[in-house]
């Protein structure tokens, strides 16, 4: 998962996307998605994004595993399998 704070400290500082890909390590398209909430919310400091912040616009990706799957029966699935 790509650094957002360093992407958008690096962008804010005036860095282009080149510099900022070889300095964190991320892709072009990382620094794209954090220039394009920069342009869209104003921001010109890093000090007044909170982490659940970063956490909310750039989720990453996985999801939760919920606790009401249905587990199946696999007693059933073995007879199934020997017939």
């Amino acid at each position: 998962m790509a650094d957002y704070r360093k992407i958008l400290g690096l962008l804010l500082e005036g860095r282009s996307y080149r510099e900022v890909v070889e300095i964190v390590g991320c892709s072009h398209r990382d620094v794209a998605r954090v220039r394009q909430e920069v342009q869209h919310r104003g921001l010109t400091s890093t000090v007044a994004v909170s982490d659940v912040e970063l956490a909310e616009w750039f989720p990453d990706g996985r999801r939760n595993v919920s606790d009401e799957y249905d587990q199946p029966d696999l007693s059933r699935v073995l007879a199934s399998m020997k017939a």
